[in-house]
């Protein structure tokens, strides 16, 4: 094999992103040390949960789903390449803002 061969590698979404992730914030650790954790904080995301397993967690049809996702009743989705996904994050907050917002009701 020769050194200026390509190496072909197979990444998911995810893996990708982190990746990426790692390496800006690698960059901009060098230029501003002093936020080294800001940074690696403000940054952190959950991985990505394709709709239909969101679907299944509410136990809803993926078309109830899609209104949900109109009417503004879940966060807003991640798009790529035609398919939707949520960070799975953003979904634990939302059920524990439900949760506590029922909780003070007092019914």
């Amino acid at each position: 094999m020769g050194t200026n061969e390509n190496l072909l590698v197979t990444l998911k979404v995810t893996e990708l992103r982190l990746l990426i992730e790692d390496v800006v914030i690698a960059c901009l650790n060098k230029v501003n040390p002093q936020h080294k954790e800001k940074i690696k904080e403000d940054n952190c995301k959950s991985e990505l949960i394709p709709r239909v397993k969101v679907a299944k967690f509410f136990s809803i049809s993926t078309v109830t789903l899609d209104k949900w996702i109109k009417w503004g009743k879940l966060p807003k989705p991640i798009k790529q390449s035609s398919r939707v996904y949520f960070y799975k994050d953003d979904i634990e907050n939302m059920m524990n803002n439900k949760s506590q917002n029922f909780k003070s009701l007092k019914i």
